[in-house]
């Protein structure tokens, strides 16, 4: 199995340095002819990004996994001022429309699940058939023993631009009451747009290098992009796309 697959590997060690290329992937169409969009970028700057998030206390899950106010939160923005509270952290200026945020998320205590959303009312799934997945359901999440506090990992990989979303629940599945912290680790990229097809094909083909990463989950979302990055989208189908997630 290809490195790519390997969820363990430190975020710090995907994060892309200047003048290197990316492209995110976003699914269009997951059904009977999947289909992709895809934005090609090149890193002009790129600045260390680094944030410790701490929530409200949490109690103790019970065995049976109902729904209990206090030991779980539910999907909420990150905000300044706490959960769903103030300006979303991840927010980014208008005026930096091609500013990306690449990071991963360390979780602490190990026994906590953390789901994620992207876009915003849409769970990043593998397992789930319900959209949202339930909080307490024993799929889509990832705990503090697969992206460790100080270390996260691929599992919890995610970016964000500008007029991007992203949500988050947390459930306590330890034996006592903690306090939750994300550990934010990664990088922010000013970019310039790649708008020659035949670069972006070069790319595609393992010509020039590149750096692929899938956006959202298994799931036909419509996203919210930049007005301006909307000129430089360049479909693919599958076949294209499993070349480059070998």
């Amino acid at each position: 199995m290809s490195e790519f697959y390997d969820w363990r590997t430190p975020i710090r060690a995907l994060v892309l340095k200047e003048n290197y290329n990316a492209a995110l992937i976003f699914p269009v169409d997951v059904r009977k002819k999947p289909s992709f969009e895809l934005f090609f970028f090149r890193v002009a700057r790129a600045s260390a990004l680094k944030r410790e998030y701490v929530l409200p206390e949490l109690t103790s899950y019970p065995a049976n996994y109902p729904n209990v106010a206090g030991s779980l939160i539910d999907f909420v923005f990150l905000g300044e001022l706490g959960p769903s509270m103030g300006d979303d952290i991840f927010t980014m200026s208008e005026e930096r429309p091609f500013r990306i945020l690449h990071f991963g998320i360390g979780v602490h205590p190990p026994e906590l699940w953390v789901y994620r959303q992207q876009p915003a009312g849409y769970t990043v799934t593998a397992w789930s058939r319900r959209v949202p997945t339930k909080l307490g359901d024993p799929v889509d999440y990832f705990t503090g023993e697969e992206s460790p506090f100080e270390e996260p990992t691929r599992i919890s990989e995610t970016v964000m631009w500008y007029k991007g979303s992203v949500n988050f629940a947390v459930v306590n599945m330890a034996p006592v009451s903690v306090v939750p912290k994300l550990n934010i680790v990664g990088a922010g990229y000013d970019v310039v747009p790649i708008t020659d097809r035949a670069v972006a094909d070069k790319m595609v083909k393992g010509v020039l290098p590149c750096r692929f990463i899938s956006v959202g989950g298994l799931a036909e979302v419509k996203y919210t992009v930049p007005d301006e990055w909307k000129p430089y989208v360049f479909s693919y189908g599958l076949e294209d796309v499993l070349r480059l997630l070998r």
